[in-house]
């Protein structure tokens, strides 16, 4: 079974970085973290949504719970840990990866490495960071302006440890 590498970032939008930002130390950072992104190797698979967040989740307004989620669009066979990647908020505290991780940790038997969501979540953000090429720096594209994807990326980075 191949194993698939989801979502972004883009191999066109990597290209357009440069692009998008002209700050040499981030883009230094970002080479990093897809250097370390390249590395990653998972020889069990297994069928994740791969766009899991708050932005495809339905939660049940009483209890709290997720009650649905939907857009499977980009399913396949892949690493675990991408189904956490969104689930990061850059906050010193990350009760929503921790109750997810909580979660799923007892109910599979596999462990999750925070550290490998952090990294994925950086690489999102990196992703999304060059698909805005072509928008106005004030342009809320995919919700953000370049001054909100920057604060992501820098901080999805510095999570990251980079």
């Amino acid at each position: 079974m191949a194993f698939e590498r989801p979502g972004l970032p883009r191999a066109e939008d990597v290209a357009r970085l440069p692009k998008v930002i002209r700050d040499a130390n981030l883009l230094e950072r970002i080479n990093l973290a897809l250097k370390l992104r390249s590395t990653i190797r998972d020889d069990r698979p297994v069928l994740v949504h791969a766009d899991l967040g708050l932005h495809n989740i339905v939660v049940h307004p009483e209890s709290l719970r997720v009650a649905g989620v939907f857009d499977y669009e980009g399913a396949v066979f892949g690493d675990r840990h991408l189904d956490f990647a969104y689930l990061v908020f850059q906050r010193h505290e990350e009760p929503m990866l921790e109750g997810a991780i909580s979660t799923y940790e007892p109910a599979t038997g596999m462990k999750i490495d925070r550290d490998r969501v952090h990294l994925l979540n950086a690489v999102a953000a990196i992703g999304f960071l060059g698909f805005r090429y072509g928008h106005p720096p004030e342009e809320p594209w995919c919700g953000r302006t370049l001054e909100q994807d920057l604060a992501w990326t820098d901080a999805a980075l510095a999570a990251a440890g980079l």
